[in-house]
């Protein structure tokens, strides 16, 4: 399971300010792994260290909750992606859009669970953009039938993903 991201970083007492990617002597949210990434800044570990996270308590189990399972979803989204991307044309844009949560979630971890709670609402959309893509390029290639079916390979590959990972959401 994952970690929600934090409300606060503080390392002795003394707050790390947050940065949208690695920075030294600041903290960040790995999203693509769930998380928190504190790169410390010159610390003489023989006097030690104590670094505390604060979380926001009202919202950390839902979060949670949301997270588990979410770096292989986001990679599988990736994957499902990048596969399709030419195939898709102008309908990949709702996968894109779903598979940079990654992205928005970075960028602004206080929004990590509205982000987390809309990737698992369009699932289901996603694979109605599969099923359509598909029977269009069956379609085309019921005209070249001596070609190997290269495009719906690709698109069924994409839809049995997506169908894994619906059943593990």
């Amino acid at each position: 399971m994952g970690e929600a991201p934090p409300r606060a970083v503080y390392v002795d007492d003394v707050e790390i300010p947050w940065s949208a990617r690695r920075c030294d002597g600041h903290w960040h949210y790995d999203a693509t792994a769930a998380a928190v990434v504190v790169s410390l800044p010159r610390v003489d570990l023989r006097n030690g260290a104590t670094v505390t996270i604060k979380r926001a308590s009202s919202t950390r189990h839902a979060v949670e909750a949301l997270l588990d399972g979410y770096p292989g979803l986001a990679r599988r989204l990736e994957t499902i992606s990048e596969s399709t991307r030419a195939l898709l044309g102008e309908d990949n844009r709702r996968i894109v859009t779903v598979a940079q949560s990654v992205d928005r979630i970075q960028r602004d971890p206080s929004r990590a669970e509205a982000e987390l709670q809309a990737v698992r609402e369009h699932l289901d959309g996603l694979d109605d953009v599969l099923v359509g893509a598909t029977a269009t390029w069956r379609g085309y290639q019921a005209l070249t039938p001596k070609q190997p079916p290269r495009s719906t390979d690709i698109l069924d590959a994409a839809r049995r993903l997506l169908d894994t990972t619906r059943t593990q959401v």
